[in-house]
């Protein structure tokens, strides 16, 4: 790929936009004084949600029918247990 001045200050641009505008997570195990969010389901796409809503600094309780061994999903069932896997349960349990 040839060097692009366009594509390169598209992305200057876009890391400048990231840096001011992204929340800053909340420390772990700060009392959160916003509004409580549930998630429905703890497969893919509700562990992303929860984490948006937690990366914006909101409380969330995070729901799942067949319990924490089916976190993630059909993931949970195809993959081996993975850095990700853990972090989503140390997510969910507090």
């Amino acid at each position: 790929m040839a060097f692009s001045p366009v594509f390169w200050l598209y992305s200057i641009l876009q890391w400048i936009l990231d840096k001011i505008f992204s929340p800053e997570p909340p420390p772990p195990g700060a009392r959160l004084r916003r509004p409580k969010v549930a998630v429905i389901g703890a497969g893919l796409t509700g562990v992303s949600a929860a984490s948006h809503c937690v990366g914006h600094g909101f409380d969330v309780v995070l729901f799942e029918a067949e319990g924490r061994d089916h976190l993630g999903g059909i993931w949970s069932v195809r993959h081996s247990p993975s850095v990700a896997a853990t972090l989503m349960l140390i997510a969910c349990s507090k």
